[in-house]
């Protein structure tokens, strides 16, 4: 706003995802016998070998979005700044039960390892909104008032909100390996995991805001805006890892 107000916007996004779980693993059938290789006729020696797991699996999701404003006057009859900060978090905590099949095909130097397993437990989904104003008016008593608000971040929607929800967690694996000697294999493989009903931090930013709450407020018994309310949502995670193995 030229001549009333001139600033900066800053936004940080933040994303942390961690997992873990045990699995009893049982051999269900082995496989041998003679094929012929996808790129040649010639036939050579393979087994295979067929287990199921069943386990236990930890998820944990935490994710922000901090948005920054300074804003600071240009108009010379009214000086002063704003620092106003809106801060959004999520976070995801699953526990469940975690079946899988794994599948191990060797034949030469090459192994093929296709790993599926599907998890089936609860979410434990935390929202936490909290924002900042921090005004400085040379022309008022005091100077410098601090707020426990933002705009995004209002009285209306500040708070910490927790609830359960029931959860899927199917995972994919591929992984081809090549031994290199006989004790070091290299390996190149593919994850796909898929998480139902999680909760984060850009879907519980509402715009829908009453500007009779920005602080200092005007009208506190207004109508109150950005409310809260969850918002489920699905999420995906792809990779691709590269490794060595060494056994002796």
């Amino acid at each position: 706003y030229p001549e009333v107000v001139a600033g900066s916007v800053a936004v940080v996004a933040s994303s942390r995802l961690r997992g873990a779980g045990f699995y009893f693993r049982r051999l269900r059938r082995t496989e041998e016998g003679c094929t012929n290789w996808l790129f040649c006729g010639c036939p050579e020696h393979f087994c295979a070998r067929i287990e199921r797991m069943v386990g236990y699996r930890f998820l944990e999701l935490d994710e922000s979005v901090t948005i920054r404003e300074a804003l600071v006057s240009t108009d010379p009859d009214r000086p002063g700044s704003f620092d106003i900060t809106d801060h959004f978090d999520t976070r995801n905590q699953f526990n469940g039960v975690d079946l899988g099949i794994l599948y191990r095909r060797t034949r030469g130097c090459w192994t093929l390892d296709l790993l599926t397993k599907l998890a089936i437990g609860n979410t434990r989904q935390t929202v936490t909104i909290s924002g900042q104003t921090i005004t400085n008016d040379p022309q008022a008593d005091p100077a410098v008032e601090t707020y426990g608000q933002g705009i995004l971040a209002g009285s209306s929607n500040i708070g910490v909100y927790r609830r359960d929800e029931f959860s899927v967690v199917p995972e994919f694996n591929l992984t081809l390996g090549y031994q290199l000697t006989d004790r070091l294999r290299a390996t190149l493989g593919y994850t796909g995991i898929y998480w139902s009903n999680v909760v984060r931090p850009g879907d519980h930013i509402s715009l829908d805001v009453n500007p009779l709450l920005f602080p200092p407020q005007v009208d506190p018994t207004g109508a109150q805006r950005p409310a809260f309310a969850f918002d489920n949502t699905d999420y995906w995670v792809q990779g691709i890892n590269a490794g060595l193995e060494y056994r002796w």
